[in-house]
């Protein structure tokens, strides 16, 4: 089968691009004809390592503005004559959703990174009433006519999915874990970690205030951010302001993030919104309890709240901080909370998720 993404982009650091390598470079070995479009002219190697097999191709269009709208439609539309795919994907808004328009025989699918209402995710809570759920159909109405043009749209969780409510083309297919660690942390490092981009949605401001607060009751601990973004330079600044430039490390991307999981005790995620943090997975499978806001979406389905970790609510700074004490404090606790996590994140293997996207193809090409 011939497979095509689409997407704008996939040599940075991030979470989607490390899904894409994940499932492309799973498609290739299985003995599929597997291509990545790009919107932007690459000019880095990728930071996540592409099979040799993969095909890639660049549109070279300067930026994901509509109007670049018919530029795009058109070099698709020209690159696909060449391809000739039987299953073409795209990974999120922008420029790259007119795929749906592209004329060819391919099957198209959205498959979506994030959760329904994104940096809006206040807007969830008026989904508990009746006049709430219209008014953000209503916000959504654009969104909804993009998605519905496509054969199937993918999202990440169950949870994510009622949120989206009456789009009949709708599919569930979770997102893979990128590796299985062969041990797992001895949890005796005084070490937290988190891993992200400096950016609005991962909330680290909130994160360096808990730890400030952290601090003063266990001096010995120390948190690691992996990551990189805008807001470095700001969140610098606060981890000044506050006075713990040693106890708080703002650190670049690592292409050994698994070994970094290992040489920590617990996982930290203070996210506004998420999609299904792969980061919260990988940390977790290599025997991380967690503490996690239980923002919209994902948290709440990879963590089961006082078993593997914690679930505190968004914004809950004081009841994130008892949670972490609770870790800290009680050794056999943390001990107990890690290995049910290691064990809890076998169901994310890309043995068994994988092969629901096969089974998709498959469904789409033969209808």
């Amino acid at each position: 089968m011939k497979i095509v993404y689409v997407v704008y982009g996939y040599t940075n650091p991030g979470g989607t691009e490390r899904v894409l390598a994940t499932k492309a470079n799973y498609f290739a070995e299985k003995g599929h004809q597997v291509s990545i479009v790009s919107l932007k002219k690459e000019t880095e190697n990728p930071f996540f390592s592409f099979s040799p097999l993969i095909s890639f191709y660049n549109l070279d269009i300067p930026t994901s503005d509509k109007k670049y709208k018919q530029v795009f439609i058109d070099k698709v539309t020209e690159l696909f004559k060449q391809i000739q795919p039987d299953i073409a994907l795209t990974m999120g808004f922008g420029l790259t959703i007119y795929l749906s328009e592209v004329k060819d025989k391919s099957k198209k699918i959205f498959e979506y990174h994030f959760s329904k209402y994104k940096r809006k995710f206040e807007l969830a809570a008026f989904d508990k009433y009746a006049m709430g759920r219209f008014l953000t159909d209503m916000y959504s109405l654009k969104r909804n006519k993009v998605v519905r043009k496509y054969d199937c749209f993918v999202v990440l969780t169950d949870e994510d999915k009622q949120s989206w409510r009456n789009i009949p083309n709708i599919e569930v297919i979770a997102n893979p874990r990128a590796f299985v660690p062969s041990n797992y942390s001895e949890l005796t490092t005084k070490r937290a970690i988190a891993v992200g981009r400096h950016t609005y949605q991962k909330g680290f401001e909130s994160l360096i205030d808990i730890w400030s607060d952290i601090t003063t009751k266990y001096p010995d601990w120390k948190l690691v951010i992996f990551g990189s973004g805008k807001k470095k330079e700001r969140l610098e600044k606060q981890i000044k302001s506050l006075g713990i430039t040693g106890a708080v490390e703002l650190l670049p991307p690592t292409q050994n993030v698994e070994e970094e999981y290992k040489n920590s005790s617990v996982y930290v995620m203070t996210s506004k919104y998420e999609g299904l943090p792969l980061v919260l997975m990988e940390a977790m499978s290599c025997g991380l309890p967690a503490v996690s806001y239980a923002c919209k979406c994902g948290p709440g389905e990879i963590i089961t709240d006082e078993e593997d970790g914690f679930l505190v609510k968004p914004g809950d700074k004081k009841a994130f901080i008892e949670k972490l004490s609770l870790l800290f404090e009680n050794r056999e606790l943390q001990k107990r909370m890690g290995q049910l996590a290691a064990e809890n994140m076998q169901r994310y293997n890309v043995e068994d998720i994988m092969p629901l996207w096969i089974k998709l193809f498959e469904k789409l090409h033969s209808a």
